[in-house]
């Protein structure tokens, strides 16, 4: 697990303040505990779990692909955020 070291450099780097991660991690809590009561409530995890075992050769390649195009969908934002925080780094006040 990686995540220890990564929030500690940033943290030392001055890229976080410790409240910052303190509060995206309360955050990250409650929004995952209110998703999970919803979703074991709903019918959705059934199906989805029916779909994993009865067709496997499906659901993982399906599911990897899913998580790639999200992961990836925060790339290019945190690239386009970079871009143009160094635009307005570069332009004289």
């Amino acid at each position: 697990m990686n995540w220890p070291s990564e929030w500690a450099n940033r943290e030392y780097l001055g890229m976080h303040y410790p409240t910052d991660i303190i509060a995206g991690a309360v955050i990250g809590i409650i929004i995952a505990l209110l998703g999970n009561i919803y979703f074991f409530q709903s019918k959705s995890l059934q199906t989805i779990t029916n779909w994993s075992l009865s067709k496997p050769q499906f659901f993982y390649p399906v599911f990897f692909i899913i998580s790639h195009q999200i992961t990836d969908a925060f790339q290019d934002v945190e690239h386009i955020i970079s871009g143009v925080y160094k635009l307005f780094q570069s332009v004289p006040i």
